[in-house]
């Protein structure tokens, strides 16, 4: 969450900055911060999902071992698991997903900056936005096309 604190921050302190033109390197040095930025963000994303995925298995096998020595309402603990280990499945590939979206946005907006000001960087800005809303909007619809299958919802 801090990664994204600090890409946000500086997306901010740099749209303060209108009317000022980033040399070459100054450019190349936002977007790999920028791109370093993402990367630790994802990174963490990655850590988080597989540790929420880790414990729902666990929860899952617990269930699995629940099942195998009684029926019944063990069978209904061990169908409520796996429901839950889908859905924590489902929000962890979108976590991930919007977070690598995130960073591929900053490291777009930072290269944005190189360009002359006018429109080629309002240009540029709207183009890198729009590609966000896009992978956004990707990511929320096998999101929840992933929960209402896990419900058995179709």
């Amino acid at each position: 969450m801090s990664g994204r604190m600090s890409v946000l921050a500086l997306a901010l302190s740099l749209a303060l900055l209108p009317g000022c033109q980033e040399t070459s390197t100054e450019t190349a040095r936002d977007v790999a911060g920028a791109r370093r930025d993402a990367a630790e963000a994802n990174a963490g994303a990655r850590k988080e999902a597989s540790k929420e995925m880790a414990e729902a298995n666990r929860d899952m096998s617990e269930a699995q071992a629940d099942y195998d020595q009684t029926e019944g309402e063990a069978g209904e603990e061990l169908d409520a698991a796996g429901t839950e280990a889908r859905v924590a499945a489902a929000q962890a590939r979108y976590d991930v997903a919007h977070t690598a979206a995130l960073g591929r946005h900053e490291v777009a907006r930072q290269a944005c900056h190189g360009q002359v000001v006018g429109q080629a960087r309002d240009d540029c800005m709207l183009k890198a936005d729009n590609e966000l809303a896009v992978e956004e909007s990707r990511a929320a619809l096998e999101r929840d096309e992933a929960l209402q299958a896990a419900s058995g919802r179709r």
